[in-house]
């Protein structure tokens, strides 16, 4: 149930974030071309129009993205940050933030990719690359002084003793 509990928070949070950035940051309205793209016989100054405007639309769509991108790896440093205090003192509650942060993380490497903004792009990708290694360090280090079992039979192998 604890895991269940987990992918639950995680996806809320995620999902929190993403509509969050979307209700106060809304993206482009799209150009109104249907009719011109209904008509039997566009004149070739409709066509150009049509274009220029589904250009345009793009471009701001792209930029809109890049945006959206920076703001939800901002969202998901903040979970994951929350999920680093937490994690002592309700380990679920943690790992339930951390999953939000790392489902954040993936949404905005994903608008990064429709932003077709390499530069963003790489910046995006290499603060995620850092944050997981940096994550991926802290929750499954060793504890001091825990040295992981010998390689090898010992003297309690059956195979050995003999």
């Amino acid at each position: 149930m604890r895991i269940v509990f987990m992918f639950f928070v995680g996806a809320i949070l995620a999902l929190f974030v993403g509509f969050g950035i979307h209700t106060f940051y809304p993206p482009p309205e799209p150009p109104d071309t249907a009719l011109i793209e209904l008509k039997a016989n566009p004149t070739d100054a409709e066509v150009q129009q049509a274009s220029e405007a589904r250009e345009a639309y793009d471009t701001a769509y792209q930029a809109y993205s890049r945006r959206v991108s920076i703001v939800s790896m901002g969202g998901a440093v903040i979970l994951l940050a929350l999920s680093l205090g937490l994690e002592r003192k309700n380990k679920v509650m943690a790992n339930g933030i951390l999953l939000g942060g790392l489902f954040t993380l993936v949404y905005g490497v994903a608008r990064g990719f429709v932003s077709r903004d390499t530069t963003t792009l790489f910046i995006t990708l290499t603060i995620a690359l850092a944050l997981v290694m940096f994550l991926g360090f802290r929750r499954f280090r060793r504890p001091q002084g825990d040295d992981p079992a010998p390689a090898g039979p010992t003297n309690q192998d059956p195979l050995v003793r003999g």
